[in-house]
């Protein structure tokens, strides 16, 4: 984000706030939403002759829960960067518009979009003003297969995370747009070109 020109303090305070802001909504969702009903059960806690036992089915445990991490980070990597290398990808992140510059983050991640877009703002062929709308965006919404499918791994549901960040991403910035040609002062205008 640096390097596009985005300020240090606005994406740290972008981030920071929107993670907080889109769980908001998602905590009041009700139960029925989500598709499963949670049965409330007594649990009893296991009972460990010693704490070597303990510990032993504690590792047990996280080694199982770390494969399933591990498998799952592998299939995406894999499934990326097949992605990258199609002649589709190669084709068309050699002339980006602002559309594909959010599609690119939104399945790639922030990192390959924002590596996109340099190239582009080096280029000239957006402007500031598309930089940090795209850059707002992605920073709200990136990695929807990623990220969240690492949160599904705990139970959680793909599509209120997807929704949930797609609905403030879109919503961020569509106001930081209106804001722009509002308050053109702010220190979001278009780059003179020489």
């Amino acid at each position: 984000m640096k390097k596009l020109g985005i300020p240090y303090l606005y994406s740290i305070a972008l981030r920071g706030t929107m993670a907080f802001l889109t769980v908001l909504p998602v905590i009041y969702i009700p139960q029925s939403f989500f598709g499963t009903e949670i049965i409330q059960t007594s649990q009893t806690t296991p009972h460990y002759e010693s704490v070597i036992q303990m510990l032993l089915a504690s590792t047990q445990k996280a080694t199982l829960l770390s494969i399933k991490i591990i498998l799952l980070i592998s299939l995406i990597i894999f499934f990326m960067d097949w992605l990258k290398s199609t002649k589709f990808m190669q084709k068309y992140t050699q002339k980006v518009n602002t559309s594909f510059s959010i599609l690119v983050g939104q399945l790639l991640g922030i990192t390959y979009g924002a590596g996109i877009l340099i190239s582009e703002a080096k280029s000239g062929n957006l402007n500031k003003q598309e930089i940090i709308f795209i850059a707002t965006f992605l920073m709200i919404s990136h990695s929807v297969l990623e990220d969240t499918l690492l949160f599904v791994i705990f139970g959680a549901n793909y599509w209120v995370i997807v929704g949930a960040r797609l609905l403030m991403a879109f919503l961020v910035s569509f106001i930081l747009l209106r804001m722009m040609k509002l308050f053109p002062s702010l220190g979001m205008k278009k780059e003179q070109r020489a």
